[in-house]
């Protein structure tokens, strides 16, 4: 429950509040009498003591209110208590229509515009904020032809001296303490409930798995949990208060301005703090598109998020050789590629050698897992060889070394791969040697100790990939044209990304979910910004793609993505393979945004906050943007 302290200047204004308090059973309610000159001292005191708000009348209100940002509940004189004393006027003056002068601080009053009508006087007031300026007030006063003065001490004191006839606004009177305690009562509830709100915020705060800080509007820290306490080895009594961006050097104080003022999330990925790499979310709290209390900054050590990617990487590397993808992924990322895909399944029910071909970073490079793991061999090891890292002599004896002549010698990768599945990268790259060798070992089952001449029977199931139209190596004399057709009873065609829109999009949400998920944050595309990427000419292919994905999850500062990121992210991290602007777009980005923008006015029929969201900016900001484009948006 709220605490009040009323503060009074005479023990016979106590008395009368102590009954009031009395009769309206509000034990929260306490009472001070104390002298003016120790008023903020006193305010000081009662709020160190448990109080969350001061009544006070005249002076010290004024006073506590000046040099305090404590909340004053403020008495003034009632209208039934001025009447009175405008009553008591007239009958001291017996004269029609007197001149009387209300002097003083203007908080202390109620509010008089009639009472020259209702009373038969003139009433003129003369309010100040500063009490040293009273006694000029009833000088004043005096001089325009005042027949009474009413006001406080001060005032009367002066009116003494002029020898003016005066009347004290002296104890309160019963409706004015009501009035103040029923305000009480109204406000007690307000702070009731924030301080609920509060302990919500605390908890919530607390037992975060996140480091967060709470900033006002301005940037200055109100909240700081335990956990960014640590994380950011941050002193929270010196921190509150102040502005986060001298906390936190490396937070950008733009950053923050630039979040508070466009009222959009904005995300920061590995910021160095104390030798600590966090990843950083800034989220204004805001109530429909206004921004009203500042800002959440959310902390993530990304060193946590390195330890448990170390732990999913020894998982999965524990296997000893064995593949560890299945036909699920592709069918789910790649629906043009169904044909394909049914090809692969049949090989996998066999022996038989298969032959993919396909651009690097493609499908071409998880076909050969996914065959494995459906196969016959699928218990036996799975062995894969880029071919091209190896020349010559280095990638025969690599290839074809074995262990016959005892456990020390080595033992070539074909060994490695008995009873399970050789995977041949780049096949295309193996030496004439090489080429030699494999015919035999194809055809025969058997592999020589190159040594001894010993014999060693052996069992694998081949499967060679390349990005080369092999027919041409083997027309050329390049290519063994026996081997050609040993690893190729079944083939596989794999086309180039940019030729699969469907798959562009299904990967690309794949690898945005993926990312969101190991780095702990959110984004999704517009539209727009998809169907930028579907016309993308993906050279790399889907290790490209992949790559490209982790870029935006990592450096997009909005959660909501829109073309134009998306645009400039491929200009400046694909510069060589970016096409060159038209000649006929001389605005560049800037033309990106207003076809953006004009295409979505026309898809939404000109709903403006259906656009924004789409777009992931407030509709002022949307607003801002068409006046800056002149976009015409009538008959939308």
């Amino acid at each position: 429950m709220a605490n009040f302290v009323f503060m009074l200047p005479r023990d016979a204004m106590a008395e009368q509040v102590d009954n009031a308090i009395r009769k309206r059973n509000m034990p929260n309610v306490s009472i001070r009498v104390i002298d003016t000159d120790k008023a903020v001292s006193e305010a000081h005191d009662a709020i160190a003591h448990g109080a969350d708000v001061i009544i006070a009348r005249g002076i010290q209100a004024n006073l506590i209110k000046h040099h305090t940002n404590y909340t004053v509940i403020e008495i003034a004189t009632t209208s039934q208590e001025m009447g009175l004393l405008a009553k008591r006027a007239i009958s001291m003056l017996k004269k029609p229509n007197p001149v009387i002068a209300v002097i003083g601080l203007e908080n202390m009053f109620c509010n008089t515009q009639h009472f020259d009508i209702l009373f038969g006087i003139t009433l003129r007031c003369y309010y100040t904020d500063d009490i040293e300026c009273i006694p000029g007030l009833v000088a004043e006063a005096v001089s325009e032809g005042a027949d009474l003065i009413i006001g406080g001490d001060r005032a009367n004191k002066y009116a003494e001296t002029l020898h003016v006839p005066h009347l004290f606004v002296d104890a309160l009177g019963e409706e004015a303490i009501n009035t103040a305690l029923t305000t009480a009562s109204s406000v007690g509830w307000a702070i009731d409930l924030e301080k609920k709100h509060l302990a919500q915020l605390k908890t919530l705060l607390d037992y975060s798995f996140n480091g967060i800080i709470k900033t006002d509007s301005e940037g200055r820290v109100e909240a700081v949990n335990s956990i960014a306490e640590d994380m950011l080895n941050m002193d929270i009594e010196n921190a509150l208060g102040k502005p986060i961006s001298e906390l936190i050097g490396p937070l950008s104080s733009s950053t923050l301005s630039s979040a508070l003022a466009e009222g959009r999330e904005y995300f920061i990925s590995y910021m160095i703090i104390n030798n600590k790499a966090f990843a950083v979310s800034i989220a204004p709290i805001m109530v429909g598109a206004k921004v009203v209390d500042g800002s959440i900054i959310s902390f993530n050590e990304v060193q946590t998020i390195v330890e448990l990617e170390s732990k999913i990487r020894s998982a999965l590397y524990s296997g000893d050789y064995k593949s560890n993808y299945d036909f699920s992924l592709l069918e789910k990322r790649s629906p043009t590629l169904k044909r394909e895909l049914e090809l692969a399944r049949v090989a996998a029910a066999s022996d038989a050698a298969v032959l993919i071909s396909g651009p690097s970073g493609g499908e071409k490079d998880f076909l050969p897992r996914c065959i494995c793991s459906e196969s016959a061999k699928k218990d036996g090891p799975y062995i894969f060889v880029k071919c091209g890292a190896y020349q010559g002599e280095a990638q025969i004896k690599y290839l074809f070394e074995d262990g016959v002549g005892g456990n020390n010698e080595k033992r070539g990768v074909v060994e490695l791969a008995r009873n399970g599945t050789l995977a041949l990268d780049g096949i295309e790259h193996l030496c004439k040697q090489s080429q030699h060798f494999l015919v035999n070992l194809l055809k025969q089952k058997i592999l020589l100790n190159r040594n001894t001449g010993k014999p060693m029977p052996i069992d694998f199931r081949l499967i060679s990939t390349t990005e080369k139209k092999l027919s041409t190596y083997v027309n050329e004399g390049k290519f063994d044209a026996e081997l050609y057709y040993l690893i190729s009873p079944i083939r596989i065609d794999i086309p180039p990304l940019f030729k699969r829109a469907e798959d562009i999009s299904m990967w690309v949400s794949h690898y945005i979910r993926h990312y969101c998920n190991r780095y702990s944050r959110y984004i999704s595309l517009t539209a727009n910004a998809m169907n930028a990427l579907q016309k993308y000419r993906w050279e790399g292919n889907l290790s490209q793609l992949k790559g490209f994905c982790e870029s935006a999850v990592i450096l997009s500062p909005w959660r909501t993505v829109n073309e134009k990121f998306i645009r400039q992210l491929l200009a400046s991290s694909y510069p060589v393979f970016t096409e060159k602007p038209s000649p006929e777009s001389p605005l560049g980005y800037m033309a990106l945004e207003v076809d953006e923008i004009e295409s979505l006015l026309k898809k939404h029929n000109g709903n403006r906050t259906a656009v924004a969201k789409d777009l992931g900016i407030s509709t002022t900001t949307l607003w801002r943007r068409v006046k800056k484009y002149n976009i015409n948006t009538k008959g939308l």
